[in-house]
Formats: C-alpha cells, structure tokens, sequence
C-alpha cells in the first residue's frame, strides 16, 4: 500500500460485522470489507454499542442452539482485537436521537448514522429497512447496502 494515500474510513453496522463470524447471506460481500482492513486499505469506525449488539445476536444464536457458549465466547475474543474504532455513546447519543426523529430509524441506526455523518464518510449496512428508511433523506448518500458496497 502507498503510504501517501491515507487508508478510507468507514462506519460498518452490526449487521456487516456478524457475516465476519456467521455464515449468512452476503458473508462473502463481508469478508471483502474485513480484508480492506486487514490489508490497512480501510479504518473501520462504529458507536461502541456494536460491542453488545453483536453479543446479543451471538447469545440469541446460542439459545437457538445454533451456536455453542464456547463459540459464541471466542467470536466475541476474535470480534475484540479487532481493530475497529469504537466512538463512545456519550458522544453519539443526541445526534442519534435527531436522526431518528427525523427518519423514523431507531436511535442505534441512528448512532450508526450520527458517527458516518461526523466522520464524513460511508456507512456499510446489510439492514434493507435502514436503507429505505434513508431513502430521500439528506442521509441516503452516506449509506450503501452491502450487497452494493465496493
């Protein structure tokens, strides 16, 4: 990598960040993501609630029993050395309350949305309902769809 060309910054909800360790729709889409990252092509940025919602789809997959606690545990180890920027809530929450208010998107999105908008850059979300609830709003530039990123 050129080091003169500084690495792109993007914000990755929740929904992109579980395909790194669950194999769903789009997980392929990604993995190319974590290996812009991993090469240091891309800074990763997200509102430190990812933390506990990515915990929360691991402890909803292990009560399906889909998941062991021992797996579930060891994605949460590999999710945490990640070297993704976590922006703290205190920061991101009135943002994320008038981002909801105005799009009708709960006020997580909106901290996911609030943290894109500071940062000036790209939010990458697997979610199709946040994507049409920023349809025609002055957010619609800042979020693609993750089937659509690259």
């Amino acid at each position: 990598m050129n080091p003169d060309i500084p690495p792109r910054t993007l914000v990755l909800d929740t929904s992109v960040v579980a395909k790194w360790f669950l194999p769903e729709p789009l997980s392929t889409e990604a993995d190319s993501v974590l290996e812009e990252v991993r090469l240091g092509k891309t800074q990763v940025a997200s509102p430190d609630l990812i933390v506990y919602e990515l915990a929360n789809i691991l402890w909803q997959r292990q009560k399906k029993e889909e998941i062991s606690g021992r797996q579930a545990a060891a994605i949460m180890s590999d999710f945490e050395r990640l070297p993704i920027q976590l922006v703290p809530g205190d920061v991101l929450g009135s943002q994320a309350l008038k981002i909801a208010g105005r799009t009708g998107c709960t006020a997580y999105d909106g901290a996911f949305m609030a943290l894109a908008s500071g940062l000036n850059c790209t939010l990458i979300t697997a979610d199709q309902r946040f994507i049409s609830l920023m349809t025609g709003t002055r957010f619609a530039k800042r979020v693609v769809w993750l089937g659509e990123w690259k």
